[in-house]
């Protein structure tokens, strides 16, 4: 993660309490749980709204994978805030790892992970990812829409969704598809205000100073503020 994205996980820790993220988190796997006890890992976890509900409301065996330090330790010190005797497991490894080796998972969160991934390295992982899931295990996946790389710069992105990339990935012979859905919307206002103070802090960290310069590249960068996203929820067949 570079330095630019570490300042904004920074700020959002910040801005959003573990109480607000809980308050404010709609996790849509819980609907299609059949049973509790169950292996849930969320890979690229950052500091995961899911793995933060899960903790607070069943009782399940967790598992939190980031090669990013930061972002584990962040999410640790949510978890701290939370009183539960749920099992949680943490990796700092990429997926797959010895870490979690010959772990069989229920439900798995691919959430705004793939897209950082070239279209090659996607289908090697997705096949890592079959390799430790059986029947009826859950994939919640959630990825940036072709329409999202026309609203802003996004660089950083290797790759943009529709139904067809997905359909290849997550084909009807190997998996029902639960829930499909679209998401088109603009930034909350909350959610303008943490881009706002990343980007003040960003040019202040850069020895740019001056407010007007700043506000100037904060219209700039929230031109476009849109986000468009596909969710999938799929079971393993």
């Amino acid at each position: 993660m570079s330095e630019e994205q570490k300042l904004f996980w920074k700020i959002y820790e910040e801005f959003c309490s573990t109480k607000y993220i809980l308050e404010n988190t709609e996790n849509i796997i819980n609907e299609y749980l059949t049973k509790t006890n169950r292996n849930i890992i969320d890979i690229g976890c950052g500091q995961s709204s899911y793995i933060l509900d899960f903790h607070n409301k069943k009782k399940h065996n967790l598992f939190a994978c980031d090669n990013d330090e930061y972002q584990i330790n962040a999410l640790k010190r949510r978890i701290k805030e939370i009183n539960s005797d749920n099992k949680i497991e943490y990796s700092t490894n990429s997926f797959p790892n010895d870490d979690f080796k010959g772990i069989i998972f229920d439900t798995v969160i691919l959430n705004n992970i793939l897209h950082f991934f070239d279209i090659g390295q996607i289908h090697f992982f997705i096949k890592s990812v079959e390799k430790q899931i059986q029947k009826n295990s859950l994939i919640l996946i959630n990825v940036h829409s072709k329409t999202h790389k026309n609203f802003g710069d996004y660089s950083y992105f290797k790759y943009y969704f529709d139904k067809k990339e997905l359909e290849t990935l997550f084909g009807y012979n190997n998996y029902d598809w639960v829930m499909l859905k679209t998401i088109d919307r603009k930034l909350t206002n909350f959610e303008t205000e943490i881009q706002k103070e990343w980007i003040k802090r960003y040019c202040e960290n850069n020895g740019v100073l001056d407010k007007k310069t700043i506000e100037n590249k904060q219209k700039i960068y929230l031109k476009n503020n849109e986000i468009h996203q596909i969710e999938l929820l799929v079971r393993k067949k």
